[in-house]
């Protein structure tokens, strides 16, 4: 069991720390938490959180202090900003094995525990998925183009019965799948070559 925990502490450290200070902070949030932690450092108070040296108190300072120690381990940078975020990771794939091996064994504790550090991958892996669906869409509209028969429309067009459940869920669900992922790239990044380490 202990050496789960050694094991899964590596894969995570191996996930979460490479690249952590290689790309500038670009999310509205990453760059503001990081300027408080510094003006805290700056000014010495470690009770008021503040940006531009007024008051912020939008969200509670551990964060903020946890930001500021590593500042002061590693100086003002982007690895010293993030790296709160890769221990809260460490300690949350832990937290996700422990709660599965308890529940029910250490079979279960693994899946959670890998698919929880998995969803970081997926989450890249997006930008491959719509790179797919657009490709298929520009094919689906040249052999459209090419190949366009009005009467294999019109027949097309026709009531045949009923549609099955499995059916209508394979053409909602990538169209759907593809809106959400589109909506949720756009305007995130200002440079998403340069944001994100691929």
């Amino acid at each position: 069991m202990r050496r789960d925990y050694l094991l899964l502490s590596g894969l995570a450290l191996l996930f979460f720390l490479p690249y952590l200070g290689a790309v500038h902070l670009f999310d509205w949030d990453e760059i503001n938490f990081a300027e408080c932690a510094r003006e805290m450092i700056m000014t010495g108070d470690w009770m008021r959180p503040q940006i531009d040296f007024e008051p912020f108190w939008e969200k509670p300072p551990l964060f903020f202090w946890m930001q500021g120690l590593g500042m002061q381990l590693f100086g003002v940078n982007e690895l010293a900003a993030r790296l709160p975020n890769a221990i809260c990771g460490l300690a949350t794939i832990l937290t996700v094995y422990h709660i599965g091996s308890r529940l029910h064994d250490r079979l279960l504790g693994w899946i959670w525990a890998l698919a929880w550090l998995g969803s970081d991958w997926a989450t890249r892996f997006q930008f491959v998925i719509m790179a797919v669906l657009g490709a298929a869409i520009v094919v689906f509209v040249v052999g459209a183009a090419t190949r366009f028969d009005a009467g294999n429309m019109a027949a097309n067009w026709q009531p045949v019965g009923e549609m099955p459940f499995w059916v209508v869920f394979a053409l909602f669900f990538p169209a759907v799948t593809g809106f959400t992922q589109g909506v949720s790239m756009s305007g995130d990044l200002k440079d998403p070559a340069r944001s994100l380490p691929i």
